[in-house]
């Protein structure tokens, strides 16, 4: 039971209403705006921003099934479901020594 918990932590953090994921995406349906990483489901709306991993704003079609992402995202309330505000595209998993060269990392907790 601690083995499980543990290895969620590791890909899914949570601070209040925000909620951070690093991933591969395991499904991707623009059309329905929908993206799937670590059996966590987001939905995309008009403010979903799409980026590289140094910040900058690229097209969503860059997005693929498999690709490895960062998604900072959170809680809607109102429809109880996960609402994604930017989608960080990575060339890699950025392991925890490596988090402090990307700003968007900077508010995730320490993993163990």
């Amino acid at each position: 039971m601690i083995i499980i918990l543990a290895t969620s932590v590791v890909g899914f953090a949570a601070e209040g209403d925000k909620i951070r994921v690093q991933g591969k995406v395991m499904e991707l349906d623009l059309k329905k705006m929908v993206i799937i990483v670590n059996e966590k489901t987001f939905v995309m709306d008009q403010t979903t921003v799409v980026c590289n991993e140094k910040g900058s704003p690229i097209p969503s079609d860059r997005l693929k099934a498999k690709a490895r992402v960062y998604i900072v995202g959170e809680n809607d309330q109102v429809g109880k479901r996960l609402v994604a505000r930017k989608i960080y595209l990575l060339s890699k998993r950025i392991p925890n020594k490596e988090k402090h060269l990307y700003p968007f990392m900077q508010d995730t907790p320490p993993e163990d």
